[in-house]
């Protein structure tokens, strides 16, 4: 199973060039909206520039999700 994208990018980011298939929930936004994500998938989080989806990580695991990768470097 491909892991689903996760792209804690900013709206405008997401606008300026968005990931065909990603969920996109801006990282201010993923404690609030942490139901949003699914829990039995594999996921991969990305950024811009990787800085925000390390941190991502650490919410998500906080949250009980351990089949995370961070995408490196970003998008």
């Amino acid at each position: 199973v491909p892991p689903l994208v996760l792209d804690v990018r900013t709206a405008r980011e997401v606008a300026e060039g968005p990931i065909e298939g990603a969920l996109a929930i801006p990282l201010d936004e993923l404690e609030a909206r942490i139901h949003e994500v699914p829990r039995l998938e594999p996921l991969v989080v990305t950024c811009r520039g990787g800085y925000r989806s390390s941190i991502a990580i650490g919410v998500l695991e906080r949250h009980g999700f351990f089949r995370t990768r961070d995408l490196r470097g970003g998008y």
